[in-house]
């Protein structure tokens, strides 16, 4: 029987860590091959090259997407997520993944969200249906990634309920909880 291919995006060393059991329970599941698509702030020197860290914790990097432009204008933000875009479209075409795993509400999840509702991937979500009061562009990130997700992983019910409310069909929505505790429990 093939593997089903799991792309995970990661785009900086804190999502990174919070990626981290998902990704140890990808790889170590006999039915799942994993894939790394590595981009934004983990290829970049001034936020020290993290992707290093990746490869120091056995990891294969299969692509990596450089997307950042050096100026943090709302402008080059918006230059950004278009090489994004672009970027994880190529890593697509590259490995030929079944399904893309993407967490939270940054650039990098949205431009995943895009190429992958584009090239008919299935796009998995964790961490949506959450609500940042007062973030000039997380919740306009996390409200787009929802309409291009395909699966909803929210770590909480009360996420979920806010997922139903807004139109996403209920079938599409697993409540995971939050996958830190796991790394919590890795480290102990």
């Amino acid at each position: 029987m093939k593997k089903r291919k799991v792309a995970v995006v990661t785009g900086s060393r804190a999502e990174y860590g919070l990626l981290k059991p998902i990704i140890k329970a990808i790889k170590n599941h006999p039915k799942l091959e994993l894939a790394l698509i590595v981009c934004g702030m983990h290829l970049s020197p001034e936020f020290g090259s993290t992707f290093r860290e990746i490869e120091n914790d056995g990891y294969k990097i299969d692509v990596k997407v450089d997307m950042l432009l050096d100026s943090n204008s709302r402008a080059s933000m918006a230059k950004s997520l278009g090489i994004g875009i672009y970027g994880i479209v190529q890593a697509i075409e590259t490995i030929s993944p079944d399904e893309l795993l993407i967490y939270g509400d940054r650039m990098e999840a949205l431009a995943t969200a895009i190429a992958g509702s584009y090239c008919a991937i299935p796009v998995f979500h964790v961490h949506g249906g959450d609500m940042v009061k007062g973030a000039h562009i997380d919740d306009s990130n996390r409200n787009a990634i929802t309409r291009f997700a395909h699966i909803h992983l929210p770590i909480i019910e009360k996420h979920a309920q806010r997922l139903r409310k807004s139109g996403e069909e209920g079938w599409r929505i697993h409540v995971v909880g939050l996958p830190t505790i796991e790394t919590i429990k890795m480290n102990s």
